[in-house]
Parts: C-alpha cells; structure tokens; sequence
C-alpha cells in the first residue's frame, strides 16, 4: 500500500505497470480524497475563526477580507484546496488512463 504522495509521484514518471496497479491506485487516491476533504474543512474552520478575529479590528468586512489573506490559515486553507482539486483531476485522469488500457487489452 502506498501513501499518496508515493502514488502521483510514480504517475508524474509514468509509471503504469498494469491496469491492476493503476485500479489500486485510484481506489487508493479515493480514499484518500475523503481525508483530504475532512482536512480542507478543518483549515476552512481555522481560517474562519482568524477572520472574525480580524474583523473585530477592521473598518469593514472588506478590510478584513483582504487581511485575512495574509493570515497563515488563509494560505493553509487555499493550500488544501488546491491540492484536493488537483486529487479530483488526478482521479479522473486516472479512469480515463485504465478505461484506455482496458481498451488495449480488448483489441
């Protein structure tokens, strides 16, 4: 079983050993994008709790806006969601990579 990382790394190289390995690697990419969106929430909340801090201070919500995107948990939270969209990407690219495998191996 590999960690997240470890699997798009080998896909970044191309490596695609076997429509079996690539079925493994999206089950697993999956999985781990349920995590990744339980993490992205809990960023999501950190910031929250940063920007009502913020507004407390500021003239406007405007005002805190725009210094809530300075906040470290701001940067934490685009962070994860980047890295979620990405996963989604990564995922589909995945199908549509094993369905044209499948396909091979049927001609």
């Amino acid at each position: 079983m590999s960690n997240t990382t470890d699997i798009l790394d080998r896909l970044k190289k191309g490596e695609f050993e076997s429509p079996t390995l690539l079925a493994d690697y999206l089950v697993q990419l999956s999985a781990s994008l349920m995590s990744a969106g339980s993490f992205e929430l809990e960023a999501r909340i950190a910031y929250s709790q940063k920007w009502i801090e913020i507004r407390k201070d500021a003239k406007s919500d405007k005002m805190a806006d725009m210094q809530g995107m300075a906040a470290e948990e701001y940067r934490i939270w685009q962070r994860m969601v980047i890295a979620n969209k990405a996963m989604l990407e990564t995922i589909r690219a995945l199908k549509r990579k094993l369905r044209s495998l499948e396909e091979e191996m049927t001609l």
